[in-house]
């Protein structure tokens, strides 16, 4: 059974997926204790004031949770490596703290090796349903600022196309786990997911898997915008998200 993270920017609803997604799939748990706890515990800066002793002390509370779980559990976690290397690569883009090029290449090596842990990585992109600018609360721990929601976005769609199409800058090569990407309402995003998942929550067989051949690569050999999924053409149209991948122009963006 698999290890399943949930990326994306803040306030695109990660956390009411993932409940959503519990009560889909009861056979799933979701760690209890995230680095959201350590975040308020310590009184760390984060989002646009983070620093590189915030995001090695993220990093390492995201690695120790999975480290927890084994393969063959069923266990979906509230972000992923991914999400802390978009974080890092942006404050360094932005000349934000004390972020070097060093750390910035040491958290690519790391995550890269983290995320092989991972079956499956789902991101829920931000679209017309999920802009933050429609959001009126503030949790501590979300930054409520559009464009730099938008940032974050493009960087997670960049790297996500790096996956795509194989490049080994940032995930392991023939050894990391597709991102599908999950949008829509509440009801639409679980409808995506059951395009991959059965109902006991693991993949389908290989002649019926969109995702999976034995290397942990798409059985149908293209990346997943590529899949027809029926509708998902429409509603991609309908939520205002684009055809064509966004990379940002940081130092590591090419």
């Amino acid at each position: 059974m698999p290890l399943i993270s949930v990326s994306g920017a803040q306030g695109v609803g990660k956390t009411t997926f993932i409940n959503d997604f519990l009560i889909q799939y009861p056979t799933y748990t979701s760690p209890t204790r995230t680095y959201r706890d350590i975040v308020k515990e310590k009184g760390l800066d984060i989002n646009k004031e983070t620093t590189e002793s915030t995001q090695k002390i993220i990093l390492d509370a995201i690695i120790e949770s999975m480290s927890e779980y084994t393969r063959g559990d069923n266990v979906i976690f509230d972000r992923s490596p991914l999400d802390n290397l978009v974080y890092s690569i942006w404050a360094f883009d932005k000349d934000v703290g004390d972020f070097t090029e060093e750390f910035v290449a040491d958290c690519i090596t790391i995550c890269k090796q983290a995320m092989q842990k991972l079956d499956l990585m789902l991101f829920i992109p931000v679209t017309k349903l999920n802009n933050i600018e429609e959001m009126d609360t503030q949790d501590g721990t979300r930054e409520l600022d559009p464009v730099y929601q938008k940032e974050i976005n493009e960087l997670f769609v960049g790297l996500k196309h790096h996956r795509d199409i194989g490049d080994d800058t940032y995930f392991q090569k023939g050894d990391c786990s597709p991102i599908i990407e999950i949008f829509g309402n509440r009801s639409e995003r679980l409808g995506l997911v059951q395009l991959y998942l059965n109902e006991d929550g693991g993949f389908f067989g290989e002649e019926d898997s969109l995702i999976l051949d034995a290397k942990g690569d798409s059985v149908t050999d293209k990346p997943d915008s590529l899949i027809d999924t029926g509708d998902r053409d429409l509603l991609r149209k309908e939520l205002g998200l684009g055809d064509e991948p966004i990379s940002f122009n940081g130092q590591f963006g090419s």
